[in-house]
């Protein structure tokens, strides 16, 4: 789980450096949401980021898709997990296609730790461990 935590924090930073490359300043949608709650209820940010949201996204994305759709559940789940993060993102086309990429490219990552291991747990760990690590990171 560590090691897929890891993984996802270099593929959050090289997208980051691609749209930055391309010369616009932007922080997706949901991060920006989840600052701006973090500074109003830090402890609920935190329960949110590092407990709800990987639970629960872990048991529909991972658990219900690659259980309910054994051939097609990586895919499909990785990229409704793109689409989701992408709900009221940037107008911007390229900047939306390169975070959709971003996240679906995190839940294929996701995905095949839970197919690996066979468990949830292990893709619920990396998803709170990568959740944490991008909050310290933006809040440091």
């Amino acid at each position: 789980a560590l090691a897929a935590a890891f993984l996802i924090l270099i593929v959050q930073m090289v997208f980051a450096a691609a749209i930055r490359y391309c010369g616009i300043d932007y922080i997706p949608e949901n991060q920006k949401n989840n600052l701006a709650f973090l500074a109003d209820d830090p402890f609920g940010m935190m329960m949110h980021a590092c407990i709800f949201a990987p639970v629960l996204e872990e048991l529909f994305f991972r658990g219900v898709f690659c259980s309910a759709l054994p051939r097609f559940g990586k895919a499909a789940g990785s990229l409704m997990f793109g689409l989701m993060h992408m709900i009221s993102s940037s107008a911007n086309p390229a900047v939306w296609l390169i975070c959709f990429v971003q996240y679906a490219l995190i839940g294929w990552i996701l995905a095949d730790l839970y197919l690996k291991r066979k468990n949830l747990t292990s893709a619920m760990l990396a998803h709170s461990m990568m959740n944490l690590a991008v909050i310290l990171l933006n809040t440091v």
